[in-house]
């Protein structure tokens, strides 16, 4: 059965698994816009980390190399050290600028079948790019901060923050009448700006001219253990509204103090998570002009109960299965675990409070069995079904010209509580993809 889908995003970068000990090598060569080649021209292999307790996840240089005269360039080992977006990026003396992301991000070469490809850094010149930035009114902004959030040319982008691990391009203010200028992007790319201004709503990856803003709020609040220290977490917001820059993450402090302002007046589903503890949802009304202290956050030590789905009948795993792990106070969030969809393997991996609870499909709450959680440790749960109620997400990703897209990765929304358990897959050479899922319930069923 076909799964209708909602909602999907195609990401220009991808979060990769691999290994410690992989070493890859790669090609690439530097031309001018007019196909000319450029040499001598550092090129850097990028790496940005994707770890899921830290928001900021700083990119670093993994390796440099120099182009030849006819403007290639060979990384002959690059250490694949963490999970991660990779790319290359150009940067000559005369600052001009060119980088390989995108379609082209090395992601292909560490997660995907690798191909033997020689790939293609253009670099432009520095420019200058010119805006404005307005209210409801239509009256200029002053002391609005502008960044460049993201840059394309020819339909390869990059995120800034990646680009800043070589190079800093700076942010602009608007002046009295709102106007402002990037100076040092490149002539030829397309921007996208992220802007911000306190009392106001932050926009990101914006090419309106001119960008228009709009009052916004502010949330606050403490994430505690359980015997009331402060711990470091992961504070997520989801606006249910899809609200521009409707998803936010930061870091908590040394204190465990957290504050996220600019936001877009909306209902957000807050998520804190911290390793080694049980993830605790809440919803958060914010209100443009206001901010919203929210209660102490008190994450509680979590157990791991890891098992298989195994389906009754034929005895094989269960692929795109969801567990939920439902304990006896249904109004408490901490009780609300998840793990994430399973694989070909069908085993699952989810935190949970210890005592008596429910476990099961998210999808069957009426055939969830008991369990009794230990205080510590780990507890392992087979779980077989006779119909998982699992559907197929099918569907083609073309691009403007109609032609299917390579590697084109597909975010299937399933489950608002947590992004990280939207199934995610990669399109093959005719732009197809297809995952298995199942329909998230209330845990209260």
């Amino acid at each position: 059965m076909e799964l209708a889908i909602l909602m999907c995003l195609i990401l220009a970068l991808m979060p990769v698994v691999s290994c410690a000990d992989d070493v890859v090598s790669a090609k690439a060569v530097v031309v001018h816009a007019n196909g000319e080649p450029v040499p001598g021209v550092k090129v850097f292999a990028v790496h940005r980390p994707w770890h899921r307790y830290d928001s900021k996840r700083i990119p670093s240089i993994k390796a440099t190399e120099v182009s030849g005269e006819d403007g290639s360039v060979v990384f002959p080992s690059i250490q694949v050290a963490d999970s991660g977006e990779y790319h290359l990026i150009a940067f000559t003396p005369d600052k001009c600028l060119g980088w390989v992301a995108g379609e082209g991000t090395l992601r292909t070469w560490f997660y995907w079948d690798p191909e033997p490809e020689i790939y293609r850094i253009v670099v432009a010149k520095p420019g200058v790019y010119e805006g404005r930035v307005v209210d409801e009114e239509g009256s200029g902004l002053p002391g609005v901060m502008v960044e460049p959030g993201s840059m394309a040319i020819g339909g390869n982008s990059i995120n800034l923050i990646v680009l800043r691990a070589v190079v800093d391009l700076e942010a602009a203010v608007t002046d009295d009448d709102g106007n402002y200028r990037l100076v040092g992007v490149p002539e030829a790319a397309s921007v996208s700006a992220n802007v911000s201004k306190s009392g106001y709503a932050s926009r990101l990856f914006v090419k309106d001219d001119p960008i228009v803003m709009k009052p916004g709020g502010s949330v606050s609040g403490r994430v505690r253990n359980e015997q009331g220290e402060p711990i470091k977490a992961e504070i997520s917001l989801e606006s249910e509204g899809h609200v521009d820059y409707g998803r936010r993450e930061i870091s908590t402090e040394s204190d465990g103090s957290f504050a996220i302002e600019g936001l877009s007046p909306d209902s957000y589903m807050m998520i804190v998570e911290a390793e080694d503890h049980v993830i605790c949802f809440s919803k958060v009304e914010i209100a443009a002009g206001k901010n919203t202290t929210v209660p102490d956050v008190i994450l509680q030590q979590a157990v791991w109960i890891s098992g298989r789905v195994m389906d009754k009948e034929t005895r094989k795993p269960v692929e795109g299965a969801q567990i939920a792990v439902v304990g006896p106070d249904l109004d408490n969030p901490a009780w609300h675990s998840y793990a994430k969809p399973t694989k070909a393997n069908g085993i699952f991996r989810v935190r949970a409070l210890p005592g008596n609870a429910l476990i099961g499909l998210t999808n069957k709450p009426e055939e969830r069995q008991a369990v009794t959680i230990p205080d510590s440790g780990y507890k392992y749960v087979p779980i077989e079904v006779e119909d998982a109620g699992i559907r197929v997400a099918r569907g083609k990703v073309v691009g403007q010209d109609g032609k299917p897209v390579h590697r084109a990765i597909v975010t299937i929304h399933v489950d608002n509580r947590n992004p990280n358990f939207n199934p995610v897959v990669l399109t093959d050479a005719d732009g197809q993809f297809e995952s298995k899922v199942t329909d998230p319930l209330d845990p209260s069923g």
